[in-house]
């Protein structure tokens, strides 16, 4: 790369974390601190606060041939971030910040993780309480059961089972896919500077149905059904969106996990 490139990166780099900083001393407060609303259905938990933002540490892309990883690792290299992707047990259970998304059925990417020796990994990284960030697929493995392909069993980070959308209108189009409103049910740092229902890109047949409301982190409306889109517990953390694919505000809550520590 020519010096004049590298001096533009920086440069923009800079700018780009310049501005969240600018945004965030301005309103950090009135956005983490602002008592959050029970939505018209009261499937959301009360408000809670926290907001952290700590040091850079690399970012592990979890591998498991679940899907094209670049993208996720290219929006992170836009935020000026160390990205790595990697389908390393080692790799992955020493880990700093992990980041475990995919595409693909349930029973294929669990049978790839065992094989691979990635389910231990990940549940050891879980329990180290490093910041841990699922998306999509990655958002319903998590749980402890699947209902794809006749039921799976998932990595039972957190309880709760991804349940298919049951529609009897054969006109609701099943996946659900395109941009929606995301309405965070607590006050979260991924969340941090996101303002209330900002649409998020998603495409997916299951969602994620965990097994206390506590454990929902933000909500989303479709064809008059609200699920879970966003859950957590901790340092764990996952979406059903691709926040890789959601433009600015995709961006956000990605430069905000880059700087979670983990503590909510």
């Amino acid at each position: 790369m020519r010096e004049g490139n590298v001096a533009g990166q920086f440069r923009k780099s800079v700018f780009f974390w310049a501005t969240l900083l600018y945004a965030d001393a301005a309103g950090a407060q009135n956005v983490m601190r602002r008592p959050l609303q029970k939505n018209r259905k009261g499937s959301c938990s009360s408000p809670v606060v926290c907001y952290h933002f700590p040091f850079r540490a690399m970012i592990t892309i979890v591998d498991y041939k679940a899907g094209n990883l670049t993208s996720v690792r290219l929006a992170f290299e836009k935020l000026g971030e160390r990205a790595v992707v990697t389908g390393d047990p080692e790799a992955v259970r020493g880990a700093e910040r992990v980041v475990f998304p995919g595409v693909g059925a349930a029973s294929s990417a669990m049978a790839t993780l065992r094989r691979t020796g990635l389910e231990e990994a990940l549940s050891e990284a879980a329990r180290r309480g490093v910041p841990f960030l699922g998306i999509c697929l990655g958002a319903q493995i998590i749980l402890e059961r699947s209902e794809e392909d006749g039921g799976t069993m998932g990595l039972g980070l957190l309880p709760g089972t991804a349940r298919r959308f049951g529609f009897f209108d054969p006109r609701i189009k099943v996946p659900h896919m395109g941009w929606n409103a995301v309405r965070p049910c607590r006050a979260h740092p991924l969340f941090a500077g996101i303002p209330e229902n900002s649409e998020f890109y998603f495409v997916h047949s299951y969602y994620p149905d965990p097994s206390a409301e506590n454990l929902r982190l933000a909500v989303t409306e479709y064809a008059g059904f609200e699920f879970a889109s966003a859950i957590g517990r901790g340092s764990l953390a996952a979406v059903q969106f691709h926040p890789e694919k959601s433009g600015r505000v995709g961006l956000r809550l990605l430069a905000n996990f880059a700087r979670w520590d983990g503590g909510c």
